[in-house]
């Protein structure tokens, strides 16, 4: 990877571009890169369940500027001169290991969950701006996972469920699907702050991490969104639902075609509940984008789910005074 020369500018960074050289090594660990261009590079080695110099290098470090950032980058890199090789030999550590199992609340196993492990890791002792997450890894048919390679830190583990929803949209019911990822921290939150966290050193393996799906504590949350002038559907839409004493956790929706809306995966608390950007469109001819013919402003409420699915819940928006068409 091409580090930045000395007194290098942001600005020739981004017409430097990212560009990068690559190879494979042998049964002896030998490797050999061609057609390198005089610079400076830092070397990277992929390879499963192993670490090298530069694991836990953000992406954002290869242009960064920083002098204690360069300087790490710089600590194993190799500088080529003209038209000379250089030699320039790379050892692995083996990584550390996350493993455990899914499993629903009824005993059986999760499988197919994608699971992640994320931290905010300490790289050649400096602390690291945000979180960063490892590869994902699927369970087996026993719901179970191992994540290798994994650094030095401290980790939450996050499993990764999707929501489907498919719904038929205009007269010529042209179906529409999207999915929804939900993510469920061990030992099986849906909030961060209640996320168990395991400190990782050296390369020792962490197993006996479980984490349960909480099926039967979740609920649905209905409703639809009308006019309030008329109470006639909104047709076009998103609604959400916050957690009142943790504004990190939240669901969304899209409003269906006849103005109704269901979310998913919503465990005991209390929420508010708000529509913001609703809008009418009529079918434009010919190719989309359709015509907006009415925006509506806001419309919240609070809504309590204890042990049952919530429905009923009718949310009323006001028509904006004024209106925009597009594809004019």
């Amino acid at each position: 990877m091409p580090l930045p020369e000395e007194n290098t500018k942001p600005a020739d960074l981004l017409r430097r571009g990212r560009g990068r050289g690559e190879g494979f090594s042998d049964l002896n660990g030998a490797f050999i890169i061609d057609h390198v261009p005089p610079g400076t590079y830092a070397v990277q080695v992929d390879l499963t369940g192993y670490l090298d110099p530069m694991s836990g290098v953000d992406l954002s470090d290869w242009e960064s500027l920083e002098p204690d950032v360069q300087r790490h980058l710089r600590s194993t890199g190799v500088t080529i001169r003209g038209g000379e090789a250089a030699a320039l030999d790379v050892e692995l550590m083996r990584g550390a290991a996350i493993s455990g199992q899914i499993l629903y609340d009824d005993g059986a196993p999760a499988a197919d969950v994608r699971v992640q492990a994320v931290s905010s890791p300490t790289s050649a002792n400096r602390p690291r701006v945000g979180e960063s997450s490892l590869p994902a890894v699927a369970t087996d048919d026993q719901g179970k996972f191992r994540i290798a390679g994994v650094p030095p830190g401290e980790y939450r583990v996050i499993a990764g469920m999707v929501q489907a929803n498919v719904f038929a949209r205009d007269t010529a019911q042209a179906v529409s699907l999207y999915l929804n990822t939900q993510q469920l921290y061990a030992p099986g939150t849906f909030h961060k702050k209640e996320a168990s966290t395991f400190k990782i050193v050296g390369s020792e393996e962490m197993g006996g991490v479980a984490i349960t799906i909480p099926t039967r504590g979740l609920h649905l949350v209905r409703g639809s969104v009308v006019r309030q002038a008329d109470g006639i559907p909104v047709v076009h839409g998103a609604v959400q639902l916050t957690d009142a004493s943790d504004r990190s956790f939240s669901r969304n929706a899209d409003i269906t075609p006849d103005g109704s809306f269901v979310i998913a995966f919503v465990p005991s608390g209390t929420y508010r509940l708000r529509v913001e950007g609703a809008f009418d469109a009529t079918a434009a001819s010919g190719a989309p984008p359709p015509k907006v013919s009415h925006e509506y402003g806001p419309a919240e409420e609070e809504v309590t789910v204890s042990t049952n699915d919530v429905g009923g819940i009718t949310l009323q928006v006001p028509e904006k005074q004024t209106t925009l068409s597009f594809g004019h």
